[in-house]
């Protein structure tokens, strides 16, 4: 390589990895531009910062002030301000009562009021906690059979209304800014003042034993008054899709099934708190309870707190762990919405949410806060921006809380033992707590690096769990975010394993 070659390779290095600064250990700043060098990602923008936390002193910086895309990286925002805002021992509770209950307890009701109060839940019917944590309760079916039998054992006979009351949020069920095309998939759900089911649909295609036929559909869970026209037909490949015209509930099945599916296609449906209305009056029929009509309240209602017949509760440690480990934009929009009810009091809505994010960021890092914009609380939106400062400036905020620093960090996905990371980075198994993030474009991770102790007491190092629970080991906080991506995004995945591993090498005990 001659000199002219050496400058301008020096100079390339230096446009895609700048200000960097002294490292405590092993010019780690250094190397890691050589790893951004050496992938040749073109003019994809980078932004990094990394800051030890023991000394207070950045290991890397580099246009750690720019403004970017953070995708799901807004989940470490939101999470963080649900806990600030909310309180760290917030639970949820959907409760479900009855209206002006009659003087005699023993008296059977024949034109019975139910009341379904919402909260905001993201995890009500939400198998996956159902089955992590509920108990005797595994699926959605024994959830909602706990309110049957909560209403039979009331003594009503017939239900005149089941009033669904969702006003805890407004009813923008998706951000403006979403994807107009893919507001079908799962992971652009409604977000409502009462959700189910994830607000999603899960459908299972079976191919028909005549080629050509259409295949049967199942369909969960159950919800017979949805519209759904069936257009596939049973065929050599497996193309099965499913449309949902916007507004409505009316779904068409499409393509062609040649193979049983033994995972579920997810469609989005619409309105969660009338779906899931309906979905019980539905079950009550089925078990010789009919009800007359649902809806929500008209102002002509004085709904008051009626007799309490069930309540469900999800502790907010849950719907963390759920939105941040599975980067779940339901639970992410849920928290965000919550907030928003709990800061103004109005209905919980994407603007009052934006709002008690900025207000919970300001008491947290001050001024820097003007700097963000959120749009909305998943990160799915391409409006929002933030810097990698930031980021480093809140995890390091949040560590730095005696209350809530260990179950933030705990909500957060463990590389190479759960969640996002499950499959990724296994040579720091339970030494990085991190949130991924990725949208078109758009790759970035944030959290913790913690190096082990090196000399780990009896009871430190990593667990059964997979976390590494060594208190007195060094803590780097980090964000890596990288925008308009010009390689594949196995590139980009590939550098910031790499980035984290040399912060391993540096900072774990040799």
């Amino acid at each position: 390589m001659n000199l002219k070659q050496s400058i301008a390779t020096w100079l390339l290095c230096c446009c895609m990895v700048s200000s960097l600064v002294a490292a405590p250990a092993d010019n780690v700043d250094v190397r890691m531009a050589d790893v951004i060098r050496a992938a040749g990602m073109g003019r994809t923008q980078i932004s990094l910062y990394a800051m030890d936390l023991s000394s207070g002193r950045p290991i890397v910086r580099s246009r750690q002030d720019e403004s970017m895309i953070p995708a799901s990286n807004l989940k470490v925002i939101t999470s963080a301000a649900a806990m600030g805002t909310l309180g760290h021992d917030f639970t949820f509770e959907t409760k479900l009562s009855l209206l002006n209950p009659p003087a005699n307890a023993n008296a059977r009701q024949a034109d019975a009021i139910l009341i379904v109060k919402g909260d905001g839940d993201p995890a009500f019917g939400d198998e996956t906690v159902l089955r992590q944590h509920g108990n005797q309760v595994g699926d959605v079916e024994a959830l909602i059979q706990l309110w049957v039998d909560a209403v039979k054992k009331a003594n009503i006979t017939k239900v005149a209304r089941i009033i669904v009351d969702d006003s805890v949020f407004d009813t923008t069920f998706v951000h403006p800014s979403w994807p107009a095309d893919q507001l079908n998939r799962w992971y652009s759900a409604q977000v409502a003042g009462i959700n189910f089911y994830t607000n999603c649909l899960d459908i299972y295609p079976v191919p028909s034993t005549v080629p050509g036929d259409s295949p049967f559909v199942r369909v969960l869970p159950a919800a017979p008054f949805i519209s759904t026209t069936n257009l596939a037909t049973t065929g050599q490949g497996d193309t099965f899709w499913i449309s949902r015209r916007l507004g409505s509930n009316e779904f068409t099945f499409r393509g062609s099934v040649r193979n049983k599916r033994l995972q579920p296609v997810h469609v989005t449906f619409h309105d969660p708190p009338m779906f899931f209305g309906q979905i019980l009056a539905d079950r009550l029929a089925k078990a010789g309870i009919a009800v007359a009509a649902v809806g929500r309240p008209t102002p002509e209602d004085v709904l008051g707190e009626g007799k309490p017949l069930h309540v469900i509760r999800t502790p907010l440690h849950l719907v963390l762990a759920r939105c941040n480990k599975n980067s779940q934009n339901l639970y992410a929009e849920a928290l965000f919405k919550r907030i928003g009810f709990k800061a103004t009091g109005a209905p919980g809505s994407f603007d009052n949410g934006a709002a008690a994010v900025r207000l919970f960021l300001q008491k947290e890092i001050g001024t820097a806060a003007a700097a963000v914009r959120t749009a909305d609380g998943c990160g799915l939106s391409r409006d929002n921006r933030v810097t990698a400062r930031i980021m480093v400036d809140l995890l390091t905020a949040m560590h730095k809380n005696e209350k809530l620093g260990k179950p933030f960090r705990q909500s957060l996905s463990i590389a190479g033992v759960d969640g996002t990371l499950s499959s990724r980075m296994k040579n720091v198994k339970g030494r990085v707590y991190a949130k991924t993030g990725y949208i078109n474009g758009v790759s970035c991770l944030s959290g913790y690096y913690i190096a082990p102790s090196a000399k780990p007491k009896a009871n430190t190092g990593v667990n059964p769990s997979g976390e590494n629970d060594a208190d007195d080991g060094t803590v780097v906080a980090f964000s890596f975010l990288f925008n308009d991506i010009q390689v594949g995004l196995d590139v980009v995945l590939r550098v910031q394993n790499e980035l984290v591993r040399l912060m391993d090498e540096a900072y774990a005990p040799k």
